[in-house]
């Protein structure tokens, strides 16, 4: 059974990744169990939307529940939702890029995403 992925925007195309950058600053921050894990697919009990502007990562829309089945959102995390600077995030995130310029051809590519306290410092593009 796959795990329910994550959102990033990244080149303007919506792709997902299986990387949890939000536990970081659940884990800093001490908020354990705020979601409700509601399904097997979706552990972690929340689906971020996020995006990289500028080198920066961000977190720009965050949905889940908590134990009350209330809808929890990115406001109910951060004081300044329009602007969610992932600055605690150092990690990776590994997203499928398609390199193809052929429509008939599909040129599938592993990119590494590689980020220090949420800023996008290199990547390497990996063979599948």
């Amino acid at each position: 059974m796959s795990k329910t992925a994550e959102l990033l925007i990244y080149n303007e195309r919506k792709l997902s990744f299986q990387e949890e950058p939000l536990e970081a600053y659940l884990q800093h921050h001490g908020i354990e169990d705020a979601f409700l894990s509601y399904s097997s697919e979706n552990e972690r009990g929340y689906i971020g939307v996020w995006e990289i502007v500028n080198n920066r990562l961000k977190l720009v829309e965050l949905k889940g529940f908590d134990h009350n089945m209330k809808m929890v959102g990115i406001e109910d995390l951060f004081q300044n939702p329009d602007n969610v600077f992932a600055s605690w995030y150092t990690g990776e995130i590994n997203i499928f890029i398609d390199h193809s310029f052929d429509p008939n051809k599909r040129e599938i590519k592993k990119r590494r995403l590689i980020f220090e306290d949420g800023v996008l410092v290199d990547y390497i593009d990996l063979e599948r």
